[in-house]
């Protein structure tokens, strides 16, 4: 919130400069009545206009007024800096280990944002993910810890939920205070604060694949000592700033990856056969990097087996992490895992439906991971479960819960594995090892995390039947654990967090054409959430739905 030094200031300045009759005209310029927060003279007048807007986040709009009609005064600036902005960074993500290559994106990443341009992370591959925008988002954020004093990460997937993760940071900065539910007053006030501050920030806009330009833009810092990198599938975001298309990787790159994440002994820069990389790969000097015996021709003969590989796998990050995983959990070979992927590919192909090259890729890396996952005991249906809840966070708490679902309502084949296993934390543990160790999900602090294109191709592989009974289980959840009371202010944080569960699982309902009373709930549910926070326009597409449903 404000300092309570610059309200004070503002209060005694309107009390200065303005008569009865003027003042009205400001409340009236910001939307309120004049008689709507105080009876008294001007002076108690000013003081209730200046502590509403406050708790409203609503200053900024104030302020301008104020200046419109008395230029020749001199305002405060709303450029208090909080306490803890200083390195206050929110990187939900930890830093990946295994991240390899890339060094042109990320000097072009680099480049691009110290010349003061907004930089988009794009790709254009056949209109599917995989080749690690994200990781090269991350990439750079820790590269750069101690260039800006705040970077804050955004998840960018839908409107709503991006207005929220903005509200959220004008909490925390203490722009705004706890109770304030006005989303685009407050969405506002960070971004003049951010346009207004000294200190450097940098925004990172995750996955705004959905999100239509326009849409974004309203979200966007116009002025400021800061940068803003955008991920998307979409390449439509040239109006914003530089678009820099993120490719597969390089055959050097890929097969460093392949030896790195996989933990492979032998080293990958060898003397690699001609054409396949020689200049990015040179030799390494005697005892630089070789095994106790280890020959040039057996490290050779490694290169080009992962090579191979890699190039069967089309050099796609994604297709490669799930290879490296599953040799390194299987202390295989790349050789071997090469012909596991071939047959199972041919097998593919060989169906009356010819996949898209990069989803049979896909497809093929996770049905070799899955048919080890089946091995342990509620890891698959934790994993069906995870493929229709928002991929960028499920709370762990959240999972738990699926043991309280009453399975004569639901599906019991499909549900009570998974309860069994929830149940029991060691089985729970022995779950998520083995979706961790075939690189399917991962977990951070109490949340989990998987790609989008491993949900969509999981999702692929199922019938009818069970994508509708994993949906309904989802919507379900969804539906028992949402905590949102508009007069109870405990409960805001929670439903802040679970708001992207509720958003992504209404809009796989709507994409399956899944219209129960119980998908108009829950579209109820966020149109209620999101309107209560005042963006009626984000909120106007789930009523539709909800009525649309009902009808």
């Amino acid at each position: 919130m404000v300092d309570s030094k610059i309200r004070k200031q503002l209060i005694d300045l309107i009390s200065q400069h303005f008569n009865a009759t003027e003042l009205e005209r400001i409340y009236i310029a910001v939307g309120l009545g004049y008689d709507s927060l105080s009876s008294g003279g001007v002076q108690d007048r000013a003081v209730a206009l200046v502590e509403h807007q406050a708790r409203h986040g609503r200053l900024p709009a104030l302020l301008k007024e104020l200046k419109a009609a008395r230029p020749q005064v001199n305002w405060p600036e709303l450029t208090d800096t909080p306490a803890d902005a200083t390195r206050l960074h929110h990187i939900p993500h930890p830093q990946n280990p295994n991240f390899t290559g890339r060094a042109q994106i990320l000097q072009q990443v680099a480049d691009t944002l110290s010349a003061g341009q907004t930089t988009v992370v794009t790709q254009t591959i056949a209109g599917l993910g995989g080749v690690g925008k994200t990781q090269v988002a991350l990439a750079y954020c820790y590269a750069h810890l101690d260039d800006y004093d705040l970077i804050q990460w955004l998840n960018a997937d839908s409107e709503p939920g991006l207005g929220e993760e903005l509200m959220s940071l004008a909490r925390r900065l203490g722009l705004v205070p706890a109770n304030v539910t006005d989303q685009q007053a407050a969405v506002q006030t960070v971004l003049h604060w951010l346009g207004q501050t000294s200190h450097k920030w940098l925004l990172v806009y995750d996955n705004a694949d959905q999100i239509e330009p326009a849409q974004l833009t309203r979200h966007l810092p116009r002025t400021g000592h800061g940068h803003v990198l955008i991920t998307s599938r979409n390449p439509n975001y040239g109006g914003l700033g530089q678009v820099l298309e993120l490719g597969l990787f390089e055959l050097a790159e890929a097969v460093d990856f392949l030896f790195q994440r996989s933990g492979a002994a032998i080293d990958p820069h060898p003397n690699p056969p001609p054409g396949r990389g020689r200049e990015l790969a040179p030799s390494p000097s005697k005892g630089e990097g070789w095994g106790e015996g280890e020959s040039l021709e057996r490290k050779s003969k490694a290169w080009q087996e992962a090579a191979d590989l890699a190039e069967a796998l089309g050099r796609l990050p994604l297709a490669l992490e799930h290879a490296a995983a599953y040799v390194a959990s299987k202390s295989s070979s790349f050789a071997k895992y090469h012909a596991l992927f071939t047959e199972r590919h041919n097998e593919l192909w060989q169906r009356a439906e010819k996949p898209e090259r990069y989803h049979a890729t896909i497809s093929t890396t996770w049905e070799l991971a899955f048919d080890e996952i089946k091995k342990t005991p509620g890891a698959l249906d934790l994993l069906n479960l995870c493929c229709f809840l928002d991929p960028e966070g499920i709370p762990l708490d959240l999972v738990l819960q699926i043991a309280t679902l009453p399975v004569e309502t639901l599906h019991a084949t499909s549900l009570r594995p998974l309860q069994t296993a929830v149940a029991d934390e060691l089985a729970l543990d022995d779950a998520l090892g083995a979706l961790r160790r075939y690189s399917l999900m991962q977990r951070a602090e109490d949340a989990l995390t998987l790609h989008r294109l491993v949900q969509a191709v999981a999702r692929s592989r199922m019938d009818d039947e069970l994508r509708q009974n994993w949906l309904e289980t989802a919507l379900e959840l969804m539906l028992k654990n949402w905590p949102f009371r508009q007069n109870q202010m405990e409960t805001w944080e929670d439903s802040k967090t679970l708001l992207p569960q509720l958003i992504f699982v209404a809009g796989l309902a709507h994409a399956q054409k899944f219209e129960t009373e119980r998908a108009a709930t829950l579209n109820g549910h966020i149109d209620f959430y999101v309107d209560f926070f005042g963006n009626k326009r984000a909120a106007l597409p789930f009523s539709q739905r909800a009525l649309a449903i009902r009808e």
